[in-house]
């Protein structure tokens, strides 16, 4: 019994310093979906839409942007030009601005990471 005990002790220290080693103290920002949406607006025609995804992934869209509301959720942005922009949680993006500035073009694709981007 007392081994047992002993193994159980040694295997969860060993996993918790293994998750220490992958995803540090605080342990990973989010992962898969979560309950808060990120938040895209696009143009179509002359009407705003609005666009919504809470689960990490790629999207594609083809759409002119408007504006992103990332909420949460850390990723980039693809345009058609092939420039990816980053964003960070919470940080609103004003996606006409930035096809302007970068000679851009329409949004291509959306990836949502299932991690928080180091780069944040």
């Amino acid at each position: 019994m007392r081994v047992r005990k002993r193994l159980i002790a040694a295997m969860t220290a060993l996993a918790l310093g293994a998750g220490i080693g992958v995803f540090g103290v605080a342990g990973p920002a989010y992962a898969g979906c979560q309950s808060i949406s990120l938040h895209y607006r696009y143009y179509s025609g002359d009407t705003i839409k609005d666009w919504f995804r809470n689960c990490s992934g790629s999207y594609s869209l083809n759409s002119k942007g408007f504006y992103l509301y990332p909420g949460p959720w850390s990723g980039y942005v693809r345009f058609a030009s092939g420039y990816d922009y980053p964003f960070c949680d919470w940080e609103e993006v004003d996606l006409e601005f930035v096809s302007r500035y970068f000679a851009a073009g329409n949004v291509k694709n959306m990836y949502l990471s299932p991690v928080k981007s180091p780069a944040c």
